[in-house]
Parts: structure tokens; sequence; C-alpha cells
């Protein structure tokens, strides 16, 4: 009978199942995501079902942008008998104005990059020669204000 038959997943067959590399596998059980995983005569490491689901919670917090310690966070708390959700709000709406600030920080490189290009249809001589200033090497680059990006 085969190990997945019975409940017991080799690590290709967890990263399949959820997903994920098996190389990610491993790192949430190397970062306590996942308990140790026991091991057969062999050697091999064996996970269970509920394994399969944890890495599958894993991968979908990661898809929501939150980072490993975040997810370790959300699984301690819920593995000590506690309610997660009021702190993965929090974490939620942490992430939300991470990608808000980062949108803001965007349109403003965007604007700059507009203002940028435009310069060089305003240095061009009419025999098609573009210069900066003396010793320059490009005035759309040396002209550009990147406030925030430095």
């Amino acid at each position: 009978m085969a190990r997945e038959e019975v409940g017991m997943f080799t690590v290709g067959q967890v990263a399949r199942a959820a997903g994920v590399s098996a190389k990610a596998v491993r790192l949430y059980e190397a970062r306590g995501l996942l308990p140790v995983a026991a091991r057969t005569a062999a050697g091999y490491r064996v996970f269970t079902e509920s394994d399969v689901d944890t890495v599958r919670f894993i991968r979908r917090v990661r898809s929501l942008g939150l980072g490993l310690d975040a997810a370790a966070e959300i699984l301690a708390t819920h593995r000590s008998g506690a309610a997660p959700c009021g702190r993965t709000g929090q974490l939620l709406d942490d992430r939300i104005a991470e990608i808000d600030h980062t949108l803001r920080e965007l349109g403003e490189l965007r604007r700059t990059l507009v203002a940028a290009r435009r310069t060089d249809h305003i240095v061009a001589d009419p025999a098609g020669h573009r210069g900066g200033a003396a010793g320059g090497v490009c005035p759309m680059i040396e002209g550009a204000t990147t406030a925030g990006w430095l």
C-alpha cells in the first residue's frame, strides 16, 4: 500500500498536493511552521494530511502578500487555542497600507518619468543632437527629480 493511501505523504507528495515546491515544504519545517516530520526507517520525511492542509494555508497566506513570519504568527496563535482572526485582520490592514504607500510612490515615480521623458523633446537641437550640461551625460536623467527613490 502506498504511503499516500494510508495518510502519509513524502515531501514531494505534500508539495504537489499543496501547489508549492519541495524546497518550500522543507523550509516551512525548518522554520517551525510545520511540526518536525516523522521519518521512515530509510530516513524519508513523512507528513500527514493535516500537514498538507497547513502547507496549503501557508501558500494562501503568501498569496495575500504576507510573509512567513505572519504565517508563523497566525499558526502559533491558532495552535495555542486562541482565535487568530483579530491579529490576522491587523496583518492584512498593515499589508493594505503598505500597498497603498507603494502605489503612491509608484504614482510619483511615474510622474517623474513622464516629466523626464518630456525633457527629451526640449533638449534636441535642430540637427537632432542631444546633450546635457557641460560634462553631463543626458539631461533627461540629470534633470529628473526622484524624491523618495534615492
